[in-house]
């Protein structure tokens, strides 16, 4: 019994996160069937085999520090907005 319960339940977090996975794609998923969870196991390592392309090394190509710095403090108001401007004031007008 408790073997069984091991392989349902792994002790190993990739296999976990594997089977976690395969169930949240198809809810017919039976932990109980060990052809099932190894068919799972192989998809999960091709699918973390083959990853795609990085999307922070977009960030990392076409920013620098500065302009990331910038953008971070000027938050999420849109660029025409009134705050937004009355924001930009206080650093391009500053009151002496």
């Amino acid at each position: 019994m408790w073997e069984t319960l091991q392989h349902i339940y792994p002790n190993d977090p990739t296999q976990r996160q594997a089977l976690d996975q395969c169930f949240m794609e198809d809810h017919r998923f039976d932990r109980l069937d060990r052809g099932a969870r190894e068919a799972c196991y192989r998809r999960s390592a091709a699918a973390h085999a083959a990853p795609g392309p990085d999307p922070s090394a977009r960030i990392r190509a076409n920013s620098n520090f500065i302009d990331l710095w910038r953008s971070a403090g000027q938050g999420r108001l849109p660029r025409h907005d009134v705050r937004f401007e009355e924001q930009m004031a206080r650093y391009y007008h500053p009151v002496r």
